[in-house]
């Protein structure tokens, strides 16, 4: 049985879910262009590009060049990740201390 047809399902769910996401997070930064909303973007991007490196090693090609690209662009992606969650407690703090 190929790795084709075994993770073939999972893999289009896994892609519509960041499909679908990675829209929102577009739209949001599109519709109100801040700080936080740049982070949110730019962390759903870094997703999509790790989903489309997985995507080519799985099914495409076996290229070890593909390992450590994926691993630093996990890392990236989860930091900008951090970076959003800061700057959103940090907009939702000063809302609460200005509220006061």
């Amino acid at each position: 049985m190929s790795s084709l047809s075994t993770s073939f399902y999972p893999a289009i769910v896994n892609g519509i879910l960041i499909s679908i996401l990675a829209g929102i997070s577009l739209s949001n930064y599109i519709m109100d262009d801040n700080r936080v909303n740049f982070w949110l973007a730019l962390s759903t991007l870094f997703a999509v590009v790790l989903v489309f490196l997985f995507t080519i090693q799985k099914y495409y090609l076996t290229n070890g060049i593909f390992q450590p690209m994926s691993a630093l662009i996990f890392a990236v992606m989860h930091y900008t990740f951090y970076k959003f969650v800061l700057e959103a407690e940090r907009i939702k703090n000063s809302e609460s201390l200005n509220s006061n």
